[in-house]
């Protein structure tokens, strides 16, 4: 397996339940799903 250099703070299984959340945010009510992106922005942008 190839090791790739993360960023400090990357956590895959976090962001992958992110990801899932929000696609599922997304199936309930599209509306939802910009609100769930800018909060996923805002986390990842969190010092």
């Amino acid at each position: 397996m190839c090791e790739t250099r993360r960023p400090p703070g990357y956590h895959p299984i976090l962001l992958h339940l992110l990801l899932v959340f929000t696609d599922l945010l997304g199936r309930i009510s599209p509306l939802a799903l910009t609100p769930a992106w800018l909060a996923l922005a805002a986390v990842a942008c969190w010092p």
